[in-house]
């Protein structure tokens, strides 16, 4: 059995996700998988604090085929990717900025979107909170019906 991922996003992001308008999520550390996988949405309830851990639903699932690297600009002089080429909610300055402290950041390519309604609790993928940023999940953890990944 294989890794699959959770991605935590916030819910102006999700909703961007869903038009269509966003189709790659930055993220700072590349996820040792083999791809294709079916990656999972999770959408914060809460926001986290010092005090508390996020609380969130399972939003949606997506085919994950490409990771797409973003170099870093200060190890390079600009982004090493065509921002304009990848569809996120972060501008070109943002995403310098989240990935400062890293030489480079991933973009993980959503393709085939399925919202589940009503979303489901995150028990279905055998994690109680949401993640801070995304998180590995073994396929053997997950309760919802798989569909294929071709």
């Amino acid at each position: 059995m294989g890794r699959s991922i959770v991605i935590a996003v916030k819910p102006a992001e999700l909703e961007q996700i869903k038009a269509g308008a966003v189709k790659d999520i930055i993220i700072k550390n590349k996820p040792e998988i083999t791809l294709p996988i079916t990656a999972y949405l999770c959408c914060e309830k809460t926001e986290p604090n010092y005090f508390n851990k996020p609380e969130g639903e399972l939003k949606a699932e997506f085919v994950c085929d490409t990771l797409i690297c973003v170099k870093h600009k200060k190890c390079y002089g600009s982004l090493l990717v065509n921002t304009g080429a990848l569809k996120t909610t972060m501008s070109e300055g943002q995403i310098d900025y989240y990935l400062s402290g890293s030489d480079e950041g991933w973009a993980v390519r959503i393709k085939k979107l399925t919202m589940y309604e009503p979303p489901r609790n995150l028990s279905a993928i055998g994690i109680s909170n949401a993640p801070k940023s995304w998180l590995y999940i073994e396929e053997k953890q997950i309760k919802i019906k798989k569909r294929k990944t071709d």
